[in-house]
């Protein structure tokens, strides 16, 4: 009875990491407008090349927590709504996401409104790129507040989704972009089957390593040509 107390009070407490954002301060708005200007510079920036591969050297940019924060907090729902395909309508009583990075890992936290009141969910993810170029970003924990859960517990397994009917799925993973967050997290399925960012004019942004240390993102990528048609152009 004491110990379920006690996993109740710390359900209910806030994470360390988790910092007060006020998405109507100009400062975390021009931060988030310097994120967003940022990573698309470095994405499309023309940069030498192998003569032969066409390919760049490898090139890092490194991302501070508090800053991608102030992006997720203030820009993640207009940008996620402007792209075709990509949302099918926002999570409802999802109010606002927020990361750290420390110990080599990925700290993914929400905060949720339903019924029973605000709550703090988070995950802490390792990032694993594969020989095959798929990115895995399986859950090593889940955190309701401060407590600290298996993944096992709060995340429905692939199979367990499957015996579920469509309405029940709905219900207990919500839309389909959730669903999906959900098996990424639970190590069913990669986060991206290939680690590549196709940009604007047809060239490619690979992703060769992912590293978190220090409140700060590290991420090493490279910059491929454009795909050949089968024509060969």
């Amino acid at each position: 009875m004491i110990a379920a107390a006690g996993a109740l009070l710390m359900s209910r407490q806030t994470p360390i990491w988790w910092r007060a954002i006020d998405v109507r301060d100009p400062v975390i708005i021009a931060t988030a407008a310097r994120v967003e200007n940022g990573a698309t510079t470095q994405l499309t920036m023309i940069r030498a090349a192998d003569q032969e591969t066409r390919a760049s050297p490898p090139w890092t940019i490194a991302l501070k927590a508090t800053d991608a924060s102030a992006w997720l907090a203030t820009r993640l729902r207009p940008w996620l709504e402007s792209q075709p395909g990509t949302l099918t309508s926002w999570p409802k009583g999802l109010e606002q996401v927020q990361v750290e990075f420390e110990g080599g890992a990925i700290i993914v936290g929400a905060r949720v409104r339903d019924a029973r009141g605000e709550r703090l969910v988070s995950a802490s993810v390792r990032p694993q790129l594969r020989d095959d170029g798929a990115l895995w970003m399986p859950a090593a924990w889940v955190t309701l507040g401060r407590l600290n859960l298996p993944p096992s517990w709060v995340l429905p397994s692939g199979d367990a989704m499957a015996k579920k009917s469509a309405s029940d799925r709905d219900k207990f993973a919500g839309l389909p972009e959730v669903r999906e967050l959900w098996a990424a997290l639970g190590g069913d399925r990669p986060a991206m089957n290939q680690a590549i960012v196709k940009i604007g004019d047809g060239r490619r942004v690979k992703i060769l390593d992912l590293r978190a240390e220090g409140g700060v993102l590290y991420v090493t990528c490279q910059t491929l040509p454009r795909e050949s048609t089968r024509a060969g152009k």
